[in-house]
């Protein structure tokens, strides 16, 4: 359970940082 959300954070976070350099 505890790994699972630490890998969806995980996903979220790699999400906002390709959004972010793209947007750059």
């Amino acid at each position: 359970m505890l790994g699972n959300f630490l890998n969806v954070r995980l996903q979220c976070l790699l999400n906002v940082t390709e959004e972010g350099s793209v947007r750059t």
